[in-house]
């Protein structure tokens, strides 16, 4: 599989970029997944016996107990994101708004990010004005970048490129994307489009839209006009990772999981009015007076997570109002199992710095607190080691002390699997597939092992968080990993 050579002065999306119609998320394939993991632990697990099996059983009590809120969580986003979808699907498109919608892209620039970026400019000159009268793409890159000739080949009537100046800095001291995010709301505000009238659309430079995404967004606009007194001010979308975007399998397939949190603890979230677990900062529509009010400037650590961190703290407004719409993004997908390490490492350390933050509401950081604990422990709760732990002492019978405790874990897990399985679908239709072929379903058997991947890199950014907090944390805070796959030659 080749990679791009250079930048076209046009770019282009791939000539076999169909993705099929959004699917509601099946409750039905939740229960069968449930009752499949049910069956299977009613054979491995065994009453416990004997003083050894006690410590083991109540270290397993313990640990697959813990996740239960969060997947119950799960569970009703995703039954309310099945009610969506089939809602939606029901509903004639809205007319094209006239509001101004800013397409906001901060990037990196480095030469192997530039072949995503190029294919997610191209994305909203082909889709963006069917449904957005007023629109433009703003491109944020360092003033430092030594790619400005090939960013500016991308420029265009409705693409702008901008450069943050090497002198600027914030008052609390933010780094990176969070920087160039302020950097840029200041120059919205000088330029008088801080109104509420205005809307931002935040995408990251390897995430671009589709055909469906600016006719939802067009419906969150046309729902709430500036004059609406109940009107959301904030709204979030669907992450989806297309294979043809993706340079390898194994990654895509791991990255399953995130559309699968999206169709249920993200949609419980942002669609409750109030996003109590935050945000990510991909298909991220955000009122611009909102954001005026708000900023970016959350300091060195909070611009790890800077979108997490910008979503709790709008959860603590007066009036706060927020709502999720069924439509997608279309991204890349790491490029190696150690660049999705890399990433999910970043996202645990800035998060539990988010946790530590006192002007968040308590409510938020309790929830996002033990949505991370049930993460970071993810090592330490695999089966793979509970029964390496009984290996050792002597008594491979990991059960729980109560038995009954082993239907928890099996809800537990199979809400897992079921959110990759979902995740698999909404990936594999955003990749044009009517069906997910049946090798990516047959693929699905490792997910014992993304869910170990998964903690170990959640586990290594509390390692870094600790660090930080002794004074001993690394100067790079933001580790950009490669997105050098265009999407042009033919996926396997």
């Amino acid at each position: 599989m080749k990679r791009a050579a250079s930048i076209p002065r046009r770019a282009a999306l791939p000539s076999d970029f169909r993705p099929a119609p959004v699917v509601a998320p099946h409750p039905l394939l939740l229960a069968l997944v449930v009752e499949a993991v049910a069956a299977i632990d009613l054979v491995l697990y065994q009453p416990q016996t004997g003083r050894t099996g006690f410590y083991v059983g109540l270290y397993a009590s313990v640990v697959w107990t813990l996740p239960s809120l969060l997947t119950a969580m799960a569970v009703v986003g995703a039954l309310l994101a099945a009610r969506d979808v089939r809602r939606h699907a029901k509903l004639p498109p809205p007319g094209p708004v006239s509001e101004l919608v800013i397409v906001q892209i901060p990037t990196i620039a480095r030469r192997d990010v530039l072949p995503a970026l190029s294919r997610v400019v191209a994305s909203f000159e082909e889709y963006m004005a069917s449904a957005i009268r007023h629109w433009r793409v703003d491109i944020v890159a360092e003033a430092s970048c030594d790619t400005k000739r090939e960013l500016e080949m991308l420029a265009s009537p409705n693409v702008r490129v901008l450069y943050v100046p090497s002198t600027y800095r914030t008052r609390h001291g933010a780094e990176r994307k969070a920087r160039a995010n302020q950097w840029i709301n200041e120059i919205r505000q000088r330029a008088g489009e801080a109104g509420a009238d205005v809307w931002i659309l935040h995408m990251d430079d390897d995430t671009g839209i589709g055909p469906d995404t600016p006719w939802a967004i067009a419906r969150v606009i046309h729902d709430n006009p500036p004059t609406r007194r109940d009107r959301v001010d904030l709204a979030q979308g669907v992450l989806t990772y297309p294979r043809g975007f993706a340079l390898r399998p194994w990654p895509w397939i791991a990255d399953a999981i995130r559309p699968g949190c999206d169709l249920s603890l993200f949609r419980l979230s942002t669609g409750s009015g109030r996003p109590f677990i935050g945000a990510h900062g991909e298909l991220l529509l955000v009122r611009s007076s909102t954001e005026a009010n708000i900023g970016w400037d959350f300091g060195r650590h909070l611009s790890i997570t800077e979108d997490a961190n910008f979503a709790l703290l709008y959860a603590g407004l007066s009036g706060c109002r927020t709502t999720w719409f069924p439509a997608r993004s279309y991204g890349s997908s790491p490029e190696r199992m150690r660049d999705l390490v890399v990433q999910r490492r970043r996202w645990s350390r800035g998060l539990l710095h988010v946790i530590g933050n006192r002007k968040l509401r308590l409510r938020s950081r309790l929830l996002l607190g033990h949505a991370l604990i049930a993460w970071l422990l993810g090592p330490f709760q695999h089966f793979a080691f509970v029964l390496g732990v009984g290996a050792i002492v002597g008594h491979p019978n990991t059960a729980p002390l109560v038995r009954d405790l082993a239907f928890l874990w099996s809800w537990n897990m199979g809400v897992v699997i079921w959110m990759y399985v979902e995740g698999m679908r909404w990936n594999a239709r955003a990749s044009g597939f009517e069906r997910v072929p049946l090798r990516y379903w047959l693929a699905l058997v490792a997910v014992p092992v993304f869910a170990l991947i998964e903690g170990w890199a959640g586990f290594r950014g509390f390692i870094d968080f600790v660090r930080d907090r002794v004074g001993r944390g690394e100067a790079e805070l933001f580790h950009v990993i490669p997105k050098s796959y265009d999407g042009h030659a033919a996926a396997s």
